[in-house]
């Protein structure tokens, strides 16, 4: 039975729009996410002061990016996208603590977070029956 509503759910096809507003929006934080890899990775001298700001030394960047590699290449797996997107998920959650403990903005990395979601939910109909069972 359940083996059942677990095939009928997935078997569901989302809208062609809802589709490629998914596509879409995964493909943005995807883009934003390389782009933030790479910044890791060069260390300019303006990112580094804002991350010493947040209490960040430069030595822990290389780290951060081969972090932001893995979540990533999680994310893109089809069969390890939900792990990818817990994993981001809690990264920016740091992100939004260390934004927060210096009176920082924070915004951008809960919208960066919200992106993410809402593009895995459009072109998941999995995920949207576990969710919200529609």
């Amino acid at each position: 039975m359940i083996a059942t509503a677990t095939t009928e759910v997935a078997s569901r096809k989302s809208s062609k729009a809802g589709l490629y507003a998914g596509y879409g929006l995964t493909g943005f934080f995807t883009l934003f996410m390389l782009f933030d890899i790479g910044m890791h990775f060069a260390m300019p001298k303006p990112a580094l002061d804002a991350s010493q700001q947040l209490g960040f030394p430069a030595h822990v960047w290389p780290v951060l990016a081969a972090v932001q590699t893995l979540f990533i290449i999680l994310f893109l797996v089809p069969r390890t996208t939900v792990l990818g997107a817990i994993l981001f998920t809690a990264y920016l959650g740091g992100a939004t603590a260390a934004q927060v403990r210096v009176e920082g903005p924070f915004v951008f990395s809960v919208v960066t977070a919200l992106i993410m979601w809402a593009g895995l939910y459009l072109r998941d109909a999995r995920l949207r029956a576990l969710l919200f069972g529609n």
